[in-house]
């Protein structure tokens, strides 16, 4: 998971290994890296993939899947929306 000030503490691969309830995800993101729900894009078969990103713009992409179980899928810095 991404940690201000850029430092990643998790790669990609490791990060696909953490798994917890979507409420016990958004209490992790939002206590511990300040992060929040800022994008949310529905998936196949009623997943959904959701970014969570800081002020400092760092960012966790989780699925969560019907069961409400979220998993991370990728973390990084310097985040960008990009609207067209």
């Amino acid at each position: 998971i991404a940690q201000p000030g850029g430092e990643e503490s998790l790669n990609v691969a490791a990060a696909a290994a953490i798994c917890l309830a979507y409420p016990d995800m958004v209490g992790l993101l939002g206590d511990k890296y300040q992060e929040h729900e800022t994008v949310v894009s529905l998936a196949e078969q009623g997943s959904a993939i959701v970014t969570f990103v800081s002020a400092t713009s760092t960012w966790t992409m989780v699925i969560v899947y019907t069961d409400k179980t979220a998993c991370v899928l990728a973390t990084g810095t310097d985040f960008q929306m990009v609207l067209q």
